[in-house]
């Protein structure tokens, strides 16, 4: 947390950043620099409706329903495998 934590408490937004990172023998290097600030209102385009595509309702339980498979017939519950079959009372002599 140290350095890091310290500056996530600072007011503001960072104008100059420069990260180094060394290990395992790489390296990595990043900058990002603040080149301009500006207020503006977002083009008219940034929040319409893509060509194809259309405006639906919002369900958030959506992805939670879900379609169950119906029950297979009951007799496929109940067949018994052949090992499982009570022996067959021996033919009676006659």
């Amino acid at each position: 947390a140290g350095a890091a934590g310290e500056l996530a408490l600072l007011p503001g937004i960072p104008i100059l950043e420069e990260q180094h990172i060394q290990g395992l023998g790489a390296e990595a290097r990043t900058r990002r620099e603040t080149l301009e600030i500006r207020e503006a209102a977002p083009p008219p385009e940034a929040y319409g409706t893509p060509d194809g595509y259309s405006l639906q309702p919002l369900d958030p339980l959506r992805s939670l329903r879900r379609k169950r498979r119906p029950a297979p017939p009951f007799r496929a519950h109940c067949r018994l495998r052949p090992e499982r079959l009570p022996a067959r009372p021996a033919a009676s002599p006659r």
